[in-house]
């Protein structure tokens, strides 16, 4: 074994046209692999876990002064075995393991993504080399492509050839030192073993393969990936990675059920979409074929039936009011009709059973509720939005507003409040993202009280004191809206109008329209007001999370989630005028009562890392 090469370079050895003809000459032996579900791959993986550690445990027993480098960076190392040893229960389920393509070939087991890892590391003369895995597999995939889940499966298989090379020679290094007395091991060039050497390459191979990005590596690789950017909407490559990756498990699947590769499936998918050049970007965009009300068009181009369980679900879902108020309504008279025909059995005369019936109609309907959103919450799942990527920033045609509407009532309620609005931005922070402070007073028996004047002058303060700390160039970020009391005749006082609701009819209004309404007081630039497309509204005890108005804006920017109208009426037809994310109580505050405790429920995740099903929502 040369020992010449190093870490992240290819091997002297080794040209581009030698690289390029071993890769055509395997992927030649491999254009045979089928799927075959037959094979097993933990009590593979337990044997060699068995092996490793046991060799260790042998090594352990040596003196520290007698043992080579390579064994002490083993012995030091072992947390990375074992870490890549969990990973690879992890990544390698057996029925994922069962599903990729095997080859008819006398390996440890038959996996064509295994023999490429195999020839991978052999090339890189023991070691994990990105550069040359990169150049390997494009000439290699130029004659036999990689389905994405031998893609996603690589990784692993890489780690499992690598810890196959360590036991073998960490094997062969106990058994040699067990040989030789211990002044012999110094004597006999015992750091110069060759398998001193392959210990060395399979510890850095397994630290450089934990700190590949294997995201980034994937969607490099991918040949559906590479054909999916072609999206005639060219929305596809601006989503988020987790959306991009929900469009490839669906492709994955529909190939299979419907006996198609996955870079044809991913071509035909382009191909709908590019016929639909003169419609709406919706359907222009890939994913409404594949998420969206056009997936029964790209099913019916494959020539995809779904299995009959599937289309008496999409039936149901189909006609959603039916489905749950009908289920309601048949499970409610059922338990309104078993409670008469029991009180009927038992003798009650006509009277009393009557009044039974009227007194049982509510109970029935709640228990009936009840029962049904739990049922509709075990068979359906949550649909996660399909977002955008904004990581970088949001762009200038979606600014967005923070607004807090709150009522002024003290000055200490005041700083509390505008230390919540600098909390909101510092968390938030990007230059088309702006906050805006909705305020009026409490009701009161005059338009205006004296002692208000200087609570108002201190929120203007407060907020040209913010604009001042956080200004960058012309843009200041913090707004101030204020508005005065009306008379109420109802409620015998002055008050602001409609109270919270009022205040962001008002804010909608004065984007919208330039309408001032009842604001009297607007510390903000109102032209920069006109081109703000989304609000995000907060009640004045709320948290942000840091990113979250980028990940909310990034949802509701989706050509698949914008809102569009019917032509004769504000009819919403698809997409969204509203999103509600979920709340969720401040842990500080979910444990200072028994009430807040049983109510708060698991406060301590984050609410806007999870999909939770709501059954009004998902219906």
């Amino acid at each position: 074994m040369s020992a010449s090469s190093k870490p992240g370079q290819e091997p002297d050895t080794m040209s581009m046209d030698t690289l390029e003809q071993a890769a055509s000459r395997l992927a030649k032996s491999h254009q045979a692999a089928r799927r075959l579900r037959r094979g097993s791959f933990r009590p593979y993986l337990a044997k060699i876990a068995a092996g490793i550690k046991q060799v260790y445990e042998q090594l352990s027993t040596l003196e520290t002064e007698l043992l080579s480098s390579a064994t002490e960076r083993l012995l030091d190392n072992y947390y990375v075995v074992q870490r890549a040893l969990r990973e690879l229960r992890q990544d390698m389920p057996e029925g994922y393991f069962r599903k990729l393509p095997k080859l008819a070939t006398e390996m440890p087991f038959t996996l064509r993504v295994y023999a490429l890892a195999s020839k991978i590391i052999s090339l890189g003369e023991g070691r994990f080399d990105a550069h040359l895995l990169t150049r390997f597999l494009s000439a290699y995939q130029q004659l036999c492509p990689l389905s994405m889940g031998e893609l996603w499966a690589l990784p692993a298989m890489l780690r499992l050839v690598v810890l196959e090379q360590l036991l073998q020679a960490a094997t062969q290094l106990e058994e040699l030192a067990e040989q030789l007395e211990p002044r012999q091991r110094i004597s006999s060039n015992f750091e110069e073993w060759s398998v001193n050497q392959l210990i060395s390459s399979s510890v850095i191979s397994l630290h450089q393969l934990n700190k590949q990005d294997w995201k980034s590596f994937f969607e490099q690789a991918s040949q559906v990936e590479s054909i999916l950017r072609l999206d005639p909407a060219g929305v596809y490559k601006n989503m988020d990675f987790e959306t991009r990756d929900r469009y490839r498990d669906i492709i994955e699947q529909l190939a299979e059920a419907s006996k198609k590769s996955e870079t044809e499936l991913a071509q035909e998918l382009v191909a709908l979409a590019t016929t639909s050049e003169k419609l709406p970007a919706r359907k222009r965009h890939i994913g409404y074929y594949l998420i969206d009300r056009g997936r029964r068009q790209l099913e019916q181009r494959l020539a995809y039936r779904p299995p009959i369980f599937k289309r008496i679900r999409r039936w149901l879902f189909d006609h959603p009011t039916w489905l749950y108020l009908g289920s309601i309504s048949i499970l409610s008279l059922l338990l309104l009709f078993s409670l008469l025909w029991y009180l009927a059995t038992a003798g009650v005369n006509l009277g009393p059973l009557l009044a039974a019936g009227l007194l049982a109609v509510i109970p029935a309907i709640i228990i009936a509720t009840a029962v049904l959103d739990w049922f509709f919450t075990e068979i359906t799942s949550p649909r996660v939005l399909p977002k955008l990527n904004f990581d970088k920033g949001l762009p200038d045609n979606c600014k967005t507003v923070i607004a807090v509407p709150a009522i002024l009532s003290s000055k200490v309620d005041l700083d509390a409040l505008l230390q919540q609005l600098e909390l909101h931005y510092v968390g938030n922070a990007d230059p088309n993202l702006y906050v805006a402070l909705l305020s009026d007073f409490p009701d009161a028996e005059k338009q205006q009280l004296p002692t208000e004047n200087e609570l108002l002058k201190q929120a203007q303060d407060g907020i040209k004191r913010l604009n001042e700390k956080y200004r960058s160039a012309d843009n200041k970020p913090f707004m101030l809206f204020h508005r005065d009391r009306r008379w109420n005749p109802r409620e015998r006082c002055w008050m602001a109008w409609e109270r919270k609701r009022g205040k962001l009819h008002e804010f909608n209004q004065l984007i919208l329209f330039a309408d001032t309404g009842s604001f009297i007081v607007q510390v903000a630039d109102l032209k920069l007001l006109q081109r703000v497309k989304y609000v995000i509204t907060l009640d004045a005890d709320s948290l942000l999370p840091p990113g979250t108005a980028r990940r909310l804006v990034a949802t509701l920017a989706h050509p698949l989630n914008q809102a569009e109208f019917a032509s004769e009426s504000n009819t919403v037809v698809a997409g969204y005028t509203l999103l509600q994310p979920r709340v969720e109580i401040n842990p500080s505050s979910a444990n200072q009562t028994l009430f807040s405790r049983i109510f708060s429920r698991n406060s301590g995740l984050d609410p806007y890392s999870r999909a939770v099903s709501d059954i009004y929502q998902d219906l």
